[in-house]
């Protein structure tokens, strides 16, 4: 909810469980939930609409949250291409130069 409060605009719906009833219908899923969790990801969080999940999790690279997403339709972004990025960013930011 803090991050939901820096950007009102962008009507972020911050869950506390997957259980809760969803209010709208969400265009991002970004999980920052441990991959070795096991956690199930209820069918319902899928149903509105094709999105975009981003993966915090890098290892493993196909979560269960990824797999079931994808056979719902929505695109996944692995949590290794997040971490790929990141340091790209970073590189630029400390070098002032553009990996090769």
């Amino acid at each position: 909810s803090d991050l939901a409060s820096q950007f009102p605009t962008y009507g972020i719906i911050p869950l506390t469980s997957l259980s809760q009833k969803l209010t709208q219908p969400p265009q991002i899923i970004i999980s920052a939930i441990p991959a070795t969790s096991n956690m199930e990801f209820p069918d319902e969080i899928f149903q509105f609409n094709k999105g975009v999940i981003v993966e915090m999790a890098y290892k493993p690279r196909r979560t269960n949250l990824l797999k079931k997403g994808e056979e719902k339709g929505w695109i996944g972004i692995e949590g290794i291409q997040i971490l790929i990025e990141q340091g790209i960013h970073q590189f630029e930011r400390w070098t002032g130069k553009k990996p090769l």
